[in-house]
């Protein structure tokens, strides 16, 4: 898995400038999203800003993930491997990680100087969005996966993921505005809910996006 870790990341650097649109559109909407409000309008909505601009600008990733492998050729390549989709696709998943969400989080303290968010929580907010973009990633991961080998289906991952990401953007909101309100019982309890979330979701979501990419080479 580690050979297929080091191929996917040469890959996603091979291509970083589509990926630096991911960072740029994450920090531009964050910087539009200030124009609409005060000052303290928006340390106010801060936690939801930075929620809709994180999962934006992922879903902005969603066709690098599998649809362009299959188009040349090399998720057959990988179906005629020796080893498990699962392993492919947590592969996939951790260089996904590391390509598109590591550099987001480090946009955060830029972020946080435009939406008024006292310095001294940055590193708290960053945890926060490694945990809910890890979540994101891994819908995002399990519907691209869903609707690998259809054509133009990127604005059908945005219908499909939206609606289960409710959850998660409910608990991360209410995190981030503990975090940046001071309320550090409530920062708490909502950061184990992501948590119970994480241990849920995450296994399931790379083993859904592994049986569908099984069935589509099936197919």
């Amino acid at each position: 898995m580690f050979t297929l870790l080091l191929h996917d990341l040469r890959y996603y650097l091979s291509n970083l400038k589509e990926a630096a649109y991911v960072y740029i559109y994450f920090l531009s909407m964050s910087a539009l999203f200030v124009f609409g409000f005060s000052a303290e309008g928006s340390r106010d909505y801060a936690a939801a800003i930075l929620w809709v601009t994180l999962i934006s600008a992922l879903l902005l990733a969603s066709p690098l993930l599998f649809q362009r492998d299959e188009e040349e050729g090399r998720l057959d390549y990988l179906r005629l491997l020796p080893i498990s989709l699962e392993l492919v696709v947590v592969a996939r998943y951790l260089a996904c990680y590391l390509v598109f969400v590591l550099p987001i989080l480090a946009l955060v303290p830029p972020a946080g100087l435009l939406l008024q968010i006292p310095p001294s929580v940055w590193g708290q907010v960053v945890a926060v969005l490694a945990l809910g973009g890890a979540l994101v990633l891994a819908v995002i991961v399990m519907a691209s996966a869903m609707m690998t080998g259809l054509s133009h289906h990127s604005g059908l991952i945005g219908l499909m993921v939206l609606p289960l990401l409710i959850p998660l953007v409910i608990f991360g909101v209410s995190a981030l505005d503990a975090i940046i309100s001071g309320a550090v019982a409530a920062e708490g309890s909502q950061l184990l809910l992501l948590s119970a979330l994480a241990f849920f979701l995450l296994p399931l979501a790379l083993l859904v996006s592994a049986s569908c990419l099984r069935v589509t080479g099936d197919s």
